[in-house]
């Protein structure tokens, strides 16, 4: 769809909860994809901007068995990224909207819950390593291949929101003055 992605497979059970963006992703441009969980809402944002919600009814990620962490590509149903990708982060907790504004265009090598961050910065073989807490080197996976990364400088204008009227709003007093 061209549309930004996101999915958990449910601890215990085959359940899988999706969110999907509703903007269409320019092709050939750098973007900026986060998607956090605070243990009921999946929200997944695109260039700083929360792009769609989910409410998994209080449901957690699987964490035991034989789950693995993917990036860019899909379970059996065969979608998979057709890009490219750079600095790739994992977190133990929820990032805040702010959080997620003001770190997308630099390298973050820590931060407080970084356990695994993968720059990418390797220029030959198929091992990723894991600047991280965790350490867990990761495999880039067949077809992939190697290119100079993000130039970390997506324009987004700041995320002021209008005090009045709010969203939905009817029967607006106008201002006379």
């Amino acid at each position: 769809t061209g549309r930004l992605i996101s999915s958990m497979d449910a601890d215990g059970t085959d359940e899988e909860h999706t969110c999907l963006g509703k903007t269409t992703i320019p092709e050939k441009t750098w973007q900026h994809a986060a998607a956090t969980f605070d243990g009921t809402l999946w929200k997944i944002y695109l260039n700083g901007n929360l792009e769609s919600t989910h409410d998994t009814g209080g449901i957690t990620p699987a964490t035991t068995g034989t789950r693995r962490t993917a990036f860019g590509a899909m379970n059996g149903r065969g979608a998979r990224l057709l890009g490219m990708m750079d600095e790739v982060r994992i977190w133990t907790r929820a990032r805040t909207h702010d959080e997620i504004r003001t770190s997308m265009n630099t390298p973050l090598t820590q931060g407080s819950g970084l356990v695994s961050r993968y720059g990418m910065e390797e220029t030959s073989g198929i091992s990723l390593t894991d600047s991280g807490t965790a350490g867990v080197t990761a495999t880039l996976g067949t077809g992939g291949y190697r290119t100079t990364g993000a130039a970390f400088d997506v324009n987004v204008p700041p995320g002021a929101a209008p005090a009045s009227p709010s969203q939905d709003q009817v029967s607006v007093p106008r201002n006379t003055t």
